[in-house]
């Protein structure tokens, strides 16, 4: 359960971020709109996450960095596959396609943007396990 709290935790970070910062602004709006399915989804995970990271105890360590580089990787791969099989022609992000001259500046950015999205949720983690024992004391009971 920590492996995948842990993955999906700077995933849904990165996507989100991705997503409402870069997709929505500079290339779904003119060319494609937005869908209300794909709103949802690239919204709700993250409030769902918060509400999972509220309402859990689980540790955060930064050497577990690790697991969420390994998902993103292990979802490039995955897309790759897909279209070099010819399985399907679009791709879900648009600066994924290995076709474009800005592709490998694209992966270098997205491979250093797994670090700030993973510390932005390492500090929401510390600053629940910081205030949330003085705003509810009984909840928090250290033996």
């Amino acid at each position: 359960m920590q492996i995948i709290y842990q993955t999906s935790a700077g995933a849904a970070m990165l996507t989100d971020l991705t997503f409402w910062g870069l997709l929505v602004p500079f290339f779904y709006r003119d060319k494609f709109g937005l869908a209300f399915v794909t709103d949802g989804m690239h919204t709700l995970n993250a409030v769902f996450l918060l509400i999972d990271t509220f309402l859990n105890n689980m540790p955060f360590p930064w050497y577990r960095l690790a697991f969420f580089v390994f998902w993103s990787c292990a979802y490039v791969t995955f897309q790759w596959v897909l279209h070099a099989s010819g399985a399907i022609s679009w791709w879900p992000y648009p600066f994924l396609d290995l076709s474009s001259s800005g592709a490998p500046l694209w992966y270098l950015a997205m491979a250093i943007a797994h670090i700030p999205c993973f510390f932005l949720y390492w500090a929401i983690v510390k600053a629940k396990q910081t205030y949330f024992p003085r705003l509810f004391p009984h909840a928090y009971v250290r033996s």
